[in-house]
């Protein structure tokens, strides 16, 4: 007999929610009648368990027929269940139909930081007071630039189901326009000095303002694999398990380093252009030179807008909805190779003797939150849900294209410009073996904590719409810290340790002028917000 626990029961395990919860509670009730009833009354008592459900999908199919619907086919012929950061379109079930998923979005990205020095230390001989000296033991800054980074990006993506719970994905990120700039704050231009004076006027690094090319096409195509090991769509008793595996492939032109000159023109200047030469065996930044001419431009060079590297990405997220509430766990992790022998990623075989940055950071990432499913009706799949995520990634030290990277690599900077040489180079100080610097640099290892709000619509069978917003708080890190020496290579050749501890050597691309402590770049006052929108379709093509 269907008793007051059975309803709980099932309004429990069916999760049903909304003008529906009577309906789905009543019809194990209606199917015990059906069961107890004798066939000549079998059509009457399918037509009440109908009623009784709202005529809803395959249970209102099932009656009609004068069978009972399975539970599981019951479950899968509904709306999709899981959350939208588990959901995985499924193909190949009973009761149901081919659904590849087409998406289209865009993203608004806002990003403000403020750029500061370190001063150089206070040593003997030095007289306390100057802007330009740290209180010794300490380490103070001045604050040189604001960074200002907007970025529209078009993204079209394509979900094909492959078997139960199993789908790959394609995802092509179209950047309608990258925007970066420096506007003078602080000691602004006066702290970019770079240790060389011209006529008595101190160099520097670069001007201020100092604007970007603005750069647009596509960086890397995604291409991934999604598997939920398990589903609670399938098994209520189970929680989602999702896996997921992505490889983003570099497919537009590398970058260069450039600066938006009048006109609308673009100054890449060539990265073996000649420059003046140091004093023979000198190692002060105190040398006072011939006026530096500019760097001789190179036609082949454009702006670009890849970073020219392979990632890998992998994913995994667990959930589980309980009632109106899903909440969900996930760990992420992203490493990225050069795809090509890059001046600006050198590895491998290419590797000079003494380099110790070699590759892009590798990140890691931990997300929490829930999914809040206010309202939906199953019966004509509409859903309402409130996506809330906190967020930590991690990112490792690696050499990496900054927001420095086409103000420092378009400079004209003699000691940021002029060739380097590893130290069994150095003297026969080859062009053939010469490093030139491109305007990547080491970043230090750094945080960042960030919240996301999302609104997702499903408004019918084949389209759902998403609304969402996030805000990114990057650590404090230097974005210029290249090692003077590489603990991690060693010589038992006195002459390859170039004055550094122990058997350690050299760092071919350690500038002293911007990588040294007292010189470094670092960012402060990091944040980054986006704006996102997406829309999904998703016909069915029966099989």
């Amino acid at each position: 007999m269907f008793s007051t626990r059975t309803m709980l029961t099932t309004i429990r395990s069916s999760r049903c929610v909304g003008p529906v919860l009577l309906a789905c509670a009543l019809a194990p009730a209606a199917a015990l009648g059906q069961s107890s009833t004798a066939s000549t009354g079998a059509s009457e008592a399918s037509g009440a368990s109908a009623a009784a459900s709202g005529s809803s999908g395959a249970a209102s199919t099932a009656s009609q027929n004068g069978t009972a619907a399975h539970p599981d086919d019951r479950a899968i012929s509904l709306s999709p269940d899981n959350a939208f950061i588990t959901d995985v379109a499924d193909a190949f079930d009973s009761h149901t139909t081919w659904g590849p998923r087409f998406t289209l979005s865009f993203v608004r990205t806002q990003r403000t930081a403020t750029l500061v020095r370190e001063r150089a230390p206070l040593s003997s001989g030095m007289m306390p007071g100057s802007p330009d000296l740290s209180r010794s033991g300490t380490t103070e800054t001045d604050d040189v630039a604001r960074f200002l980074q907007s970025v529209y990006t078009l993204n079209l993506g394509a979900e094909l189901p492959v078997w139960h719970n199993l789908s790959l994905h394609f995802i092509a990120p179209i950047v309608l326009s990258d925007q970066r700039s420096f506007e003078a704050t602080g000691r602004g231009v006066d702290a970019l000095t770079d240790g060389f004076t011209v006529d008595g006027v101190p160099g520097r690094l670069f001007n201020l303002p100092f604007r970007s090319p603005d750069r647009s096409g596509i960086d890397q195509l995604k291409v991934g694999l999604n598997f939920n090991i398990l589903s609670q769509a399938r098994d209520p008793h189970m929680p989602t398990w999702l896996l997921r595996f992505e490889w983003r492939v570099p497919v537009g032109p590398v970058m260069s380093a450039c600066e938006a000159a009048s006109g609308g023109t673009n100054r890449c200047p060539r990265l073996d252009a000649p420059r003046p030469t140091d004093p023979p065996d000198s190692t002060s930044l105190m040398s006072t030179m011939d006026a530096p001419a500019e760097r001789a431009t190179d036609p082949a060079r454009t702006p670009g807008i890849s970073r020219g590297v392979h990632g890998l990405f992998l994913q995994t997220v667990v959930s589980r909805r309980i009632g109106f509430f899903e909440p969900f766990l996930g760990l992420e992790a992203l490493a990225e190779i050069p795809g090509a022998q890059l001046p600006q990623f050198l590895y491998g075989g290419d590797k000079p003797f003494g380099q110790l940055s070699t590759l892009p950071p590798i990140k890691g990432a931990l997300t929490v939150g829930a999914e809040i499913i206010p309202w939906e009706n199953r019966e004509s799949w509409q859903r309402f849900a409130i996506d809330v995520r906190l967020r930590g990634e991690y990112h490792s030290q690696g050499r990496e294209f900054t927001p420095l990277y086409d103000a420092l690599g378009s400079s004209n900077s003699v000691p940021l410009t002029s060739p380097t040489w590893a130290i069994r180079n150095q003297m026969a100080r080859d062009p053939m073996n010469a490093l030139w610097f491109t305007g990547t640099t080491s970043v230090q290892s750094h945080a960042k904590l960030g919240a996301y709000v999302g609104l997702n619509f499903q408004a019918s069978r084949h389209f759902r719409f998403v609304l969402s917003g996030s805000l990114l708080y990057t650590s404090s890190h230097a974005m210029t810290a290249t090692d003077a020496c590489n603990p991690n290579e060693s010589s038992s050749n006195p002459a390859d340790r170039g004055g550094c501890q122990g058997t350690s050597v050299p760092d071919p691309q350690h500038r002293v002028v911007i990588d040294s402590a007292g010189s470094r770049f670092r960012m402060t006052n990091d944040f980054t917000w986006d704006i996102f929108a997406q829309l999904t379709f998703t016909p069915r093509v029966p099989w």
